[in-house]
């Protein structure tokens, strides 16, 4: 009789347990609070959302630490005109060259995406946060190439950029002897027309300090300090 008992007993609390676990969605979120504010569940619960609610504090304090200093919109004439540049390094290549140039167009601008990626592998040797070595490639205007992929430091930012330019700029010198004209010329047109948009942005930020955050968006870039 005893066993029995037991068994009865045991059985009972497991269909309790079950029945309040899969009922969530029918009794809602407030009712399941109650029940679990009962004396055996109290301890349970209190734990559960003591931990919820300081992991949200611990969000928003990292969120709102930081706070809008400048905006920089990128208005839809400088990313057209932009694109204009391209157009008419591509007519000139047509207009000198022929069909060898626009080879030279396509081919040039696959080389120097090549050079970019191995400046930025180089670049993120010392960088020891795997956040800051994420960049993604693409072609959404204005922002052609490798970008970050996420908010990125503007100190490092602005580092980055410098070994692209200045790297990219020396590699071209080092493909003159044995490369035909055509070819170098958009070698070095597109090393330009990916690099300088980013340099300007980082000239607009220059009297930030730099230990702020960068973030790009499509039409416009952003600068946080705390």
């Amino acid at each position: 009789m005893a066993y029995i008992l037991a068994v009865y007993t045991c059985f009972i609390a497991h269909f309790k347990y079950f029945y309040i676990v899969c009922g969530i969605r029918l009794i809602g979120e407030s009712k399941l609070a109650d029940i679990l504010k009962s004396k055996f569940f109290t301890p349970i619960y209190e734990g559960k959302f003591n931990m919820r609610q300081s992991l949200l504090e611990q969000q928003a304090a990292t969120i709102y630490q930081y706070k809008l200093v400048r905006r920089k919109v990128i208005r839809p004439e400088l990313v057209q005109s932009h694109i204009l540049i391209a157009a008419i390094l591509l007519a000139f290549q047509l207009l000198m060259y022929g069909m060898d140039g626009l080879f030279s167009w396509l081919f040039g601008f696959a080389i120097v995406q090549v050079i970019h990626l191995i400046i930025l592998l180089l670049a993120f040797i010392r960088v020891e946060d795997a956040v800051d070595r994420r960049w993604i490639w693409g072609i959404t205007p204005p922002w052609f190439g490798f970008k970050p992929a996420n908010d990125i430091r503007l100190a490092l930012y602005r580092r980055v950029h410098r070994h692209l330019f200045w790297i990219g700029i020396c590699a071209v010198a080092v493909m003159y002897p044995w490369i035909k004209p055509s070819l170098l010329i958009s070698i070095f047109c597109w090393h330009l027309w990916l690099i300088i948009p980013r340099m300007l942005l980082s000239l607009a930020f220059r009297k930030q300090n730099k230990d702020g955050i960068l973030r790009l968006q499509r039409n416009e870039a952003s600068y946080y300090h705390q």
